[in-house]
């Protein structure tokens, strides 16, 4: 169950017209989210250590994945749930599929 302008003012501490201040609706509240949290996932996820040996690249893609994933996955459950409903959203789980297909190619090339 995705939260209430009302409990997300509440745990932002502000009104909820100051997050309608800020964004047009709760969609653009979660475009804006997704946003956020793309950045700082990709930054954190950026390529390492990719002309390594195999088992180095492959220690590397894990721990950074994992490292990623526990940041990430509460917000990308979010996006499966609701990209149906919205174009943007649906953009930006396609784009950070693309992503992460590209890290794959970057990190396992020689293969």
């Amino acid at each position: 169950m995705l939260p209430t302008a009302a409990k997300l003012a509440e745990r932002a501490g502000c009104s909820v017209r100051s997050i309608f201040e800020r964004f047009p609706d709760m969609r653009g509240l979660q475009v804006a989210a997704a946003d956020y949290a793309i950045q700082q996932v990709v930054a954190m996820a950026a390529p390492r250590d990719g002309g390594g040996d195999r088992a180095a690249r492959i220690k590397s893609h894990v721990n950074t994945r994992a490292r990623a994933s526990e940041h990430w996955l509460p917000l990308w459950r979010a996006l499966m749930a609701l990209q149906d409903d919205s174009v943007e959203l649906k953009a930006r789980t396609r784009a950070m599929r693309e992503r992460v297909l590209s890290l794959m190619e970057h990190m396992y090339g020689p293969e």
